[in-house]
């Protein structure tokens, strides 16, 4: 990896002087528009696949994919593959409803394929057409919201960001407000029967698919937060706005930045911001910080175990001294979202960030292992499934951050799509391969792992397990005395 990146330097600071100016088009022959997706804008003109007047839309045939502007397929793939994925999750759990070594999977699947997405946004020269994109394009189902149904595609005159918002904001008051309900009518049950611990594991489970459909919303929702404050009064750029250009009193006045064709001052964006405002307050700032200052107030006072039944949910994913990763994972989240949807900032500084973020989180991966061990009941196959894919994917990750910078001076462009559609596609591979495996090998629960691993145990369980078949006879008791005591007693009434 170290070398790598030596080959990254060497090779972008040989091709900067030779990159050629990006990110403006010729409106006359003193005026400039600075184009908001800079590799949009090609020889004072836009590309055939976005629109005129500052190329930050997309032509009718194509759709928004990250700062792509894709071709509309025939089906949306990721509809199907999203009813595709439920299946297989199901299929694995039906046993148990949503037992934890399935969400551990499902919670690293969808970790890797929205930092993934999020990472389409890097103001990059993603190769159109390519493999990477086709297989992205794929994988849109982990943000669960409209934009995996690909709306620009069959109606080109709606604008699909308000469509995006409702169908991330009204599944996620909805589903929380039904396990809510939920969670407290099984609660006032349990305080009735308290011993009845099939209602205490149901409750567990409640919870436990409360706080994962909020880390998958998480995402979406933040980015579309943050979106809604793109708009002219907000951002200063210069030569970026078309009022700018042309002052004309009937003009859309206010525009927003991803389409100044619509304006920030109408109701039905200002309802949108409004509630952006709450959303990134309680959801995107406090969440995190509150996940991060209670589960380490839990390590410090040593209850985690005591507290795993009721708000086990956000921590259960990893080990006791890891306690506290989820919250460094939605920052990561929030950093990259800020990184990519805030503007002005450029390309390059862009990419180096997200490159030193996607180094930091692989580092702690590799020397913390912070998940929970998993592990198949298969002899000589001794292998932590958890961690390995995390520090798989946590490769992955950076291998794809490095790549966007010979994307972005133009080196060699087919050979990195494919070096990336490759890098994706085997991780995805890996994926399946230890998710089935749980069926087909019979996984250990991950709470006998921790019960062998840190519950102490008594000295004669444990020269019981150590000790030949021929031998059982002395693990019983007699008279309420253990069979090491009978020995040692014998012992001493022998030297006596």
């Amino acid at each position: 990896m170290f070398f790598w990146g030596l080959f990254l330097l060497l090779v972008t600071a040989k091709r900067s002087s030779c990159a050629g100016e990006k990110g403006e088009i010729s409106i006359s022959k003193n005026r400039t528009l600075t184009c908001f997706f800079p590799e949009n804008c090609k020889n004072d003109s836009c590309v055939s696949n976005s629109q005129p007047l500052a190329c930050e839309t997309c032509a009718k045939g194509f759709y928004r994919l990250g700062s792509v502007c894709q071709e509309c397929g025939a089906i949306p793939w990721a509809t199907l593959v999203l009813v595709f994925a439920i299946g297989c999750i199901a299929f694995t759990g039906i046993r148990g409803g949503y037992p934890l070594p399935v969400a551990i999977k499902v919670k690293m699947l969808v970790d890797f394929l929205q930092i993934l997405l999020l990472s389409l946004s890097l103001r990059t020269a993603w190769r159109q057409g390519g493999a990477t994109l086709w297989l992205l394009d794929k994988t849109t189902f982990a943000f669960l919201n409209a934009q995996m149904a690909n709306l620009e595609c069959y109606i080109s005159s709606l604008s699909t960001y308000y469509v995006d918002w409702l169908s991330s904001a009204v599944p996620f008051l909805f589903v929380i407000t039904i396990i809510l309900m939920a969670d407290c009518a099984l609660g006032r049950t349990h305080r009735r029967f308290p011993q009845n611990y099939k209602l205490l594991r149901r409750r567990s489970t409640f919870r436990r698919f409360l706080v994962h459909f909020l880390l998958i919303v998480y995402a979406p929702l933040t980015s579309l937060a943050v979106r809604s404050y793109a708009c002219e009064e907000n951002v200063n750029i210069t030569n970026f706005w078309i009022s700018e250009l042309y002052n004309d009193s009937n003009e859309v006045e206010n525009r927003w930045a991803y389409d100044q064709s619509i304006s920030c001052n109408e109701a039905p964006f200002q309802a949108v911001t409004f509630s952006s405002a709450l959303f990134l307050i309680f959801l995107s700032l406090l969440f995190p910080i509150v996940l991060l200052f209670f589960t380490i107030r839990l390590f410090k006072l040593k209850r985690l175990s005591q507290k795993r039944a009721l708000y086990g949910a956000v921590y259960e994913c990893y080990r006791p001294t890891w306690c506290f990763t989820e919250g460094i994972i939605l920052f990561r989240k929030l950093i990259l979202i800020g990184l990519t949807d805030l503007y002005p900032i450029t390309p390059l500084v862009q990419l180096s960030i997200s490159l030193v973020l996607s180094f930091a989180y692989f580092l702690m991966v590799v020397l913390g292992r912070p998940y929970r061990k998993g592990y198949w009941k298969v002899k000589k196959a001794r292998m932590d499934v958890h961690n390995s894919f995390e520090v798989l994917s946590s490769a992955a990750v950076f291998v794809i951050h490095s790549s966007t910078f010979l994307l972005f001076y133009g080196i060699i462009e087919e050979a990195i799509d494919w070096m990336t559609f490759l890098t994706i596609a085997f991780t995805l591979i890996i994926w399946g391969v230890i998710h089935l495996g749980q069926v087909v090998f019979e996984e250990i629960p991950v709470e006998r792992i921790e019960q062998r691993r840190e519950e102490p145990r008594p000295p004669d369980a444990a020269d019981a397990e150590r000790s030949d078949d021929r031998w059982a006879f002395l693990k019983t008791k007699k008279d309420g005395v253990t069979a090491s005591e009978l020995q040692h007693r014998e012992l001493v009434m022998a030297e006596f």
